[in-house]
C-alpha cells in the first residue's frame, strides 16, 4: 500500500452524542499510530442523519475519495456514525472494499464482524 493518505468521517444527529472535534481527534490518533496521515481536507465533520447518509453531499464527496483511491484508509469514530439502513450500509462497505480502503473503527466491534458484513 503506497498511498499512507486516510479521510476521517465525523457524523452528529444530536447535541448528545460525542463531539466532531473529539470524534476527529480520536480518529486521527489512531490512524496515526497505523502510519497512516490525514491531511485537513480529508477530515470531513457533519450534523445529519445516518437514516438516509447518501442524500448527504459531504457522505457523497467520501464516496468519491474511495471510487477515485485518493485514500487507503478511512477513520471513524464509531460504527454508527455510519449509515443506519442496511442496503446503504452494504453498498458502502462493498465499496470500500472494492477499493482496498481499510476502515478504522475506534471503538465499539468492527464493521465486518455484523452478519451483513
Amino acid at each position: 500500500m503506497g498511498n499512507k493518505i486516510a479521510a476521517i468521517w465525523a457524523r452528529v444527529s444530536n447535541e448528545i452524542q460525542q463531539s466532531l472535534d473529539s470524534q476527529v481527534a480520536r480518529a486521527k490518533l489512531q490512524l496515526e499510530k497505523l502510519g497512516y496521515i490525514v491531511p485537513p481536507e480529508f477530515i470531513i465533520k457533519v450534523s445529519w442523519t445516518s437514516l438516509d447518509l447518501f442524500r448527504c453531499p459531504d457522505f457523497q464527496k467520501l464516496r468519491g475519495w474511495i471510487q477515485k483511491r485518493a485514500i487507503s484508509a478511512l477513520g471513524i469514530f464509531d460504527r454508527d456514525r455510519l449509515n443506519a439502513q442496511g442496503l446503504q450500509r452494504l453498498i458502502f462497505l462493498s465499496e470500500c472494499k472494492e477499493k482496498g480502503v481499510e476502515l478504522v473503527i475506534c471503538q465499539g466491534p468492527p464493521l465486518l464482524d455484523e452478519p451483513e458484513g
